[in-house]
């Protein structure tokens, strides 16, 4: 058996010399008495008062209920409502004797839930009666208004295509389609960093697009009626609003999305383990990655070029001290290094640095996109350095670990000492726990602490070894 609820309206109305009130439930179950309260606030004489529901479909009784009322009180009438109901209802309140009035107001039907499954809005007829249906079955499927509006524009949008493809998709809670009609409106908004203001310009309309059987309503933005709308702003984007009205229920809800315009496909993005310092004399790895401009991995092998410029410092032949015209800087070019890089777009080059740079600038190119960095000299007292890298790996506690060492003077020997201990070999969740940490004088110590069950719930700001080698 269908159970639904019906949300009545409140009732209240004044006259200059008579004057009543009628407060009626938000809400009603079927099969539990429908209470209305009646107050009579000033009449001639005592008030009888009607309550009766009935049909929108030729107003068939449904359930009736009246009262007396005395001049400035206050009672209620009680009126039943059946197990089930088949039709849409009107209630119909009159009022005779000391007082005339009729109120009347049309019943929407909702499930138990207060979800909307039906609604009669403006309704008319010259012979005063609205003839209406609405099919009702023991096991009908209720239409509910919650649903999810959702706009999928690409990724990106290239300035020179000639259009813009979305699609608008609208899901009900339970995850069925949406059946109604979609209005688009786009918006281009731009900033300008430098004066720190940001604005909005409508580019165009869309109006009264059906939505398919599949819930999705898909539509077109022809880029001529953007364009002339870019300007030297440094940020430009394409926000799409979509309203989508159930045909069912007349409900609206509104979803969006934007999208950043590219001049390029590709772009490249130099990764964390590219250190901004370089020790002159040793390898430096340059790592980095070449994607679509979404972060994306191309589709296809690419070719590029990977540029380095030196600059040093010389001392100038003179006998004015140096100080006073301090030393000359040279630049000069490293030999080009051609990249061919696989769909994983990884670019990972091994280069050796001069002994007289203090600085390097990278460029690495592909077609006309390019992508530069700046890396300085590593501070050092005496202008040596030295170069550790990790051969082994996966190291675990208790395993032997080998090292490689690179330096630019002549070593005797190297000595590493680290130490860490705990004070404790286990310990209960709110336990303290002691750790003593013992190194060489100006040495640097990174640690991580956490429980093992933790890595198996979810990645955080952990320490990794790429982020410290």
């Amino acid at each position: 058996m269908l159970h639904i609820v019906i949300i009545v309206t409140l009732l209240s109305v004044r006259h200059a010399k008579s004057s009543y009130l009628i407060l009626a439930p938000k809400q009603v179950q079927p099969g539990v008495n429908f209470d209305i309260s009646v107050t009579v606030l000033n009449a001639s004489s005592d008030v009888t008062v009607k309550a009766k529901l009935v049909t929108t479909i030729n107003s068939s009784f449904i359930s009736q209920t009246s009262g007396t009322f005395n001049r400035e009180s206050t009672n209620q009438l009680s009126l039943h409502v059946p197990d089930s109901l088949e039709q849409a209802g009107k209630l119909i309140i009159r009022g005779t004797g000391g007082l005339s009035f009729t109120e009347e107001t049309y019943i929407s039907y909702h499930d138990p839930k207060g979800n909307m499954i039906k609604q009669w809005r403006n309704v008319s007829h010259d012979s005063g009666v609205y003839a209406g249906s609405m099919v009702m079955t023991d096991n009908p499927v209720l239409v509910l208004p919650k649903f999810e509006v959702t706009v999928h524009l690409p990724s990106f949008i290239l300035t020179n295509t000639p259009q813009v493809h979305g699609i608008v998709e609208a899901k009900y809670s339970y995850g069925k389609p949406v059946s109604g009609n979609v209005e688009i409106e786009a918006n281009l908004r731009y900033s300008y960093n430098s004066w720190n203001y940001q604005g909005s310009k409508a580019i165009i309309r869309l109006h009264n697009i059906t939505i398919g059987s599949d819930g999705k309503a898909r539509f077109v933005i022809p880029m001529a009626t953007i364009r002339p709308s870019f300007g030297i702003s440094t940020g430009q984007y394409l926000v799409v609003t979509a309203n989508v009205t159930e045909t069912l229920t007349d409900i609206t809800f509104s979803g969006s999305e934007e999208v950043t315009f590219s001049y390029q496909t590709k772009k490249i993005l130099f990764l964390s383990t590219t250190k901004t310092t370089f020790k002159p004399g040793l390898p430096y790895k340059i790592d980095a990655q070449l994607t679509k401009i979404d972060g994306t991995p191309i589709t296809t092998y690419a070719q590029g070029i990977l540029q380095i410029i030196v600059f040093s410092k010389e001392p100038i032949p003179s006998t004015t001290p140096q100080y006073y015209y301090g030393p000359t800087v040279h630049t000069y070019n490293l030999n080009d290094i051609r990249l061919n890089v696989s769909t994983a777009g990884i670019i990972s080059e091994l280069i050796h640095i001069p002994d007289n740079a203090t600085k390097i600038q990278i460029k690495i190119s592909f077609d006309n996109i390019a992508e530069h960095t700046e890396v300085t000299k590593y501070y050092s007292p005496s202008n040596s350095f030295i170069q550790l890298n990790v051969k082994s790996k996966e190291i675990m506690t208790g395993d032997k670990a080998e090292f490689s060492i690179q330096s630019t003077r002549p070593l005797s020997s190297v000595v590493v000492q680290v130490s860490i201990r705990f004070n404790q070999s286990k310990a209960k969740p709110g336990d303290n726990v002691t750790i003593s940490v013992a190194a060489d004088p100006k040495s640097y110590m990174y640690m991580l602490v956490a429980d093992e069950s933790s890595s198996y719930l979810r990645e955080g700001n952990d320490i990794t070894k790429e982020q410290v080698s």
